[in-house]
Order: structure tokens, then sequence, then C-alpha cells
């Protein structure tokens, strides 16, 4: 340009920082200074820098360049006097001051004689400038995509120290409401920090900021300094063909300010798919003729939760349906199934032309492509006394259920419902399953601290499951998918290869329903009322509306109403003869597309009779 000349000094103002952990400010002996701890591999150190030597930026990166070849020098008196000419003259006397600025240019010079990286003046500068950009207007970005618990582990404790950690984790340890993503903090603290009150804040983050349940604190938008952000607006990018080449996780647009919103009235979302035939990865996009465009609205239907569903113009039902749908969650609880693992140790499969008799059966255990535990393929014979069917998620067909796996369940309900038998009782009731455990007690024992903070216990055998009590011994079950499907069934006992009718045992994905709010076990009739709500389309479609696909919600975030109340016991009896005759069709198609249909009406019906 005409502009600039050789001698002209240009500052391009990109910083490299982090942006869930800014520069803290703190005040030593009453003078205002900015701290910022790093971490490093060799070891960790703060730096401490008077805040008034940060308020003329161009100066301060200007003079942090400067240094560098007094660092390389090794002169520290040198870098001393640099340093304190960012501070005005009528401050450079007070001690606290030079005694901060003394230690830091000490510190450059240990780590260059160390040989410890020289560029440190740089890096130190990008991190403090940080804390004194001032208010912005817009922001907007990309931040990182990494989940809590993948973070390296010292980064994740420094950051759990900010008190802005207690705002937005949800605190739900059982459903993954302490594995945030950490673009939410990023956004968080970037919003605090930077943003002016009327600025807009606009990122891509995933598309389950707004539904997971993760993020059930983080939605509120409460800020470091207690004041609240709001969403705006969102554009849903799920369906625009993966625009960002090699990456398939699906992505938003958050919109986000400071003007107050009524999520009850919905915030708009605007949906882009991209059209057959178009390619949606090129660098330039004519963007009309690569995308449609739809309307929807995210809207938070109960006041109890910060969850939104997303709702579509074609949607089956009105808002005002959905929201007395969603008006409180389901009073049966679902129970998450049993942790089977290691998988190649616990799951068999029956082997063709085995040898069997009344009391025995030959198996081998299955394997599993990304087990984390190998174990090679063997075949074992076993009595059957305690093997039961298996039932995984994806077992689970609207109306039906399937089971082609054994796992040896060594409970006894009259002796406890939470941990398995002894192992005096295991070794006289199945001698071969005894010995086949107490060869792997090395693999069970690697499972063993996670199985019993979940049981419980810690005076338990070895070989006890988690997630198994008073629940996993009813004589009904209503199971239904905690991801990819809504879809459920009614399970009561499933026929065995030998021929007798067993309980099943249903794993992680696999969850249940079988007992009422007073823990009584629910009735035949009650678990095909239940099983009628989950497989209704309306629940179908607010369900897939309201949640990630990746992960359901375990307990149902609609209304079930207790079955059994005479205002609509009529209706909940219709239901329940409904879902028994699809199960009877249950491959008839056709036959479940119109009683899933008519058990959506009955379902609405229902509620408003309630409503009345």
């Amino acid at each position: 340009t005409n502009f600039i000349y050789f001698d002209t000094e240009v500052e391009i103002p990109v910083y490299s920082g982090d942006a869930a952990y800014i520069p803290e400010k703190i005040e030593i002996k009453e003078i205002p200074f900015i701290k910022y701890s790093f971490d490093t591999k060799i070891a960790p150190f703060d730096v401490f820098f008077p805040e008034i030597g940060l308020r003329n930026l161009k100066k301060f990166s200007r003079i942090m360049i400067d240094i560098e070849l007094d660092i390389l020098a090794l002169n520290s008196d040198a870098i001393y006097i640099r340093l304190m000419e960012l501070i005005p003259s009528n401050q450079r006397h007070i001690s606290i001051i030079q005694e901060k600025l003394r230690e830091l240019s000490e510190t450059f010079v240990e780590f260059e004689d160390k040989k410890w990286n020289g560029i440190w003046a740089r890096i130190i500068t990008n991190y403090l400038t940080t804390a004194n950009i001032g208010k912005v207007d817009l922001i907007v970005g990309n931040p990182p995509w990494v989940d809590w618990k993948n973070l390296p582990s010292l980064y994740r404790e420094k950051i759990k120290s900010l008190e802005i950690t207690d705002t937005i984790f949800s605190g739900d340890a059982y459903t993954g409401g302490i594995n945030l993503n950490i673009a939410a903090l990023i956004t968080n603290v970037s919003i605090s920090t930077w943003l002016s009150d009327d600025g807009v804040f606009g990122m891509l983050m995933p598309d389950t900021f707004l539904v997971q349940q993760t993020y059930e604190g983080y939605r509120n938008l409460i800020l470091n300094n207690g004041s609240r952000a709001y969403f705006m607006k969102a554009h849903d990018w799920t369906k625009s063909g993966n625009p960002f080449v090699d990456v398939t996780q699906k992505f938003y647009t958050y919109y986000i300010s400071y003007k107050e919103q009524d999520y009850a009235q919905g915030i708009p979302v605007t949906k882009y798919k991209k059209k057959r035939g178009a390619n949606s990865q090129q660098e330039k996009i004519d963007f009309k003729n690569t995308f449609e465009e739809d309307e929807a609205l995210a809207i938070q239907l109960n006041e109890d939760t910060t969850n939104f569903t997303v709702i579509n113009k074609s949607s089956l039902v009105t808002i005002e349906e959905y929201k007395l749908l969603a008006k409180e969650k389901s009073i049966y609880r679902g129970r998450e199934g049993v942790e089977v693992y290691p998988q190649e140790l616990l799951i068999f499969e029956t082997v063709d032309q085995g040898k069997e008799d009344s009391k025995n059966i030959t198996v081998q255990n299955v394997q599993v492509k990304r087990s984390k535990f190998k174990v090679p393929q063997r075949r074992y014979y076993f009595e059957n006394k305690y093997l039961h069917p298996l039932i995984k998620g994806k077992d689970i067909e609207p109306f039906k259920v399937t089971s082609e796996f054994l796992v040896p369940f060594v409970y006894d309900k009259n002796v406890s419902t939470q941990v398995a038998i002894d192992e005096l009782t295991l070794r006289k009731e199945s001698p071969k399953i005894f010995k086949f455990f107490n060869e792997s007690k090395g693999l069970f024992e690697n499972q063993s601290a996670y199985s019993k903070k979940l049981i419980n216990g810690e005076d338990i055998p070895y070989y006890s499951l988690a997630r198994v009590g008073e629940y996993s011994f009813a004589p009904h079950f209503v199971a239904f998918r905690d991801n990819t499907k809504n879809v459920a069934t009614v399970v009561s006992e499933i026929e065995t290869p030998w021929g007798e009718y067993k309980r099943p045992v249903f794993q992680n994905h696999a969850v249940t329903i079988s007992q009422r709010p007073d823990g009584k076990y629910i009735s035949l009739n009650e678990a095909h009322y239940i099983c009628a709500i989950i497989n209704s389309n309306v629940v179908n479609e607010f369900v897939n509306m309201s949640s990630d696909s990746r992960s359901f919600p375990i307990n149902p975030r609609y209304q079930i109403p207790l079955y059994g109340n005479e205002k609509i016991f009529e209706i909940q009896e219709k239901m329940a003869r409904l879902s028994k005759k699809a199960h009877k069709e249950c491959d008839n198609e056709k036959f479940i597309a119109q009683t899933v249909e008519e058990l959506g009406k009955l379902y609405i019906k229902m509620l408003r009779i309630l409503e009345k």
C-alpha cells in the first residue's frame, strides 16, 4: 500500500491466548496486577504484571519484542529497565512493582540460560494482552469441541478451579451432567470478558448444546460476573452435508447477547439442508443454490429445565400440546441397563452341535471389535441355572424384542437384589461358572472399583455387576432404547435355547421401567400402557426434537400419568389393548404405523382430560 513505508511499524492484533482461562485481575498491596499461571512440562510459574503497564498495548508489545535481545544476552538488568519504561514515572518508585518486574526479568534470563525456549516474552505478551483488550461489539469463532473428560488432567484441574464452573455444570453425574464440552466454558468466559452490553456473540458449536443433559447448567448462561446472557437465535447445519471436510460432528451457529429473551415463546431456528446434487464442501459456495431453508422454533416447554425442544412447522401437534406433554416429567423412573463388562468375558452365544443336557449347555464368549479388554474366544460347558437371556439396546424395536446372547447372572433375590451370591454358594450351585469366574478374577477386578462405587459397597463378590437392584427382578418390564431410536417393547420372560422361559438381563443402552413410584412392580397391563405412550408418534417426535439421538434421557421428559387414574382409566386400558395387539402384529409395518398414530391421539386426549 502507498501508506506504509519501509520504516513504518504495523501491529496486527492477533493474540494466541486461552479463552477458557484468561489472566486474572488482582491487587497486591493495593496495586492492581494482572496474574497468569503457566503450567509447562518443565515447571509451573506465575506471572504478575502491573495493570498500569498494559494500558498502552502497542507500546507493551513493542517493548516485549525488544527485550528478546536482552534475554539472549542474559542481561536481567537491561530487561528490567525496559519493562520499567511501561510504568508511569510517578509510580516507578512503588516497591511491589519493582519487585514483580525484577522477578519477571530474572525468570526470562533463567529460562534462557536453561535453554527452556527463547520466546517466553512473546508468549507472555499474548496471554497478558488478552486481559486488556476491552469490550467489543462482535465476537465470532469456532472454539474447540473437546469433551471435558478428554482434556489433559493438569489442565482440567486448573480449569476446575474457576468459579464459573460452578454454574455451567449440571451436576448430574450419572447422566453425563459433569462431562461438559470445553466450548461451553469458552463461550461463557468470552462473553463475560469481552462482549459489550449491546454486543452479539456468534459461535459454531455442537448441535447438542440446546438439548443434552450435560448442558443443563450451561444453558442458564450465568456469567462469571453474576450477570446473565441469552440465546437470541440459532442456525441448524446438521443436514448441510458436512461443509467442513473430515468433520462429521453436527453443529449449530449460536447467537447470544445480553438482551433478555422469553424462552417460553421460543427463539428462531433456521435450518439449512443441502440440496440434492449440491456440494457444500467447496471453498466458495452459491448459498441459495446449495441449501434449502426452513424455519423452526426452539422452545423451553417446561420451566423446571433449561432443555429446549426444536419444533418444526410440520410438527404433529401444536406448541400448546407439546407444552402440555412436557409439563411434567414421567413419574415412572427409567433404569439404565446392567454394566456387563468386560463384554468378551461375560457375554456368550450358543454353539451349534455343542454338548448339552437338561442342566448344562456349551457356549462360547463373543468377540467385540472395540472391546477394551480382549479375551480369546473359547468354548465353555456351563450350568444353565444362572445363564439368562441378554437384551441389548439394538435388540429393541417397536412392540418387539429379540435376544441372541446369554449372560451369567449369579443373583438370588431372596438373599440380595443388589449383590451377587457369595463364592461358597456359587461354588456349590454352579461349580463350572465359579471356576470360570475364579480363572478370570484379574479381569473382573479391573472393573471392580467402578462397579463397587455404583453398587455402594466394598465387601462384595468381585463378579457383582453394577446397576442391579430390586427393579431387576420384576415380572414385567417396559424396555426402551436410550439412543438412536425412541422405541419400546414389553418383556416378561424369554425362551432360552434349552427351552426354559427366564427373566432377561438388560445391558446398558436397554433402559427399563418396572416399578411404580411407590416401588411396587408394574402389572402387565400397566407395562403395555407405558409402552403405548413411549411408542406413540407424538412422543417419538417430541423425543427426537428435544434430545440428542446419541443420548436419550433415561427418565422420560414427558408425562406418563399413573396407571389406574379413574378419570382416564378407560383410555389407559384402550392404549394397553392396542399395545398388546401391536406386539402380536409387530412385523406388520402398516398396522404399526396406524397404531402409533392412534396412540398419539389417545395420549393427547388423556392429557387434556387431566388438564381440565
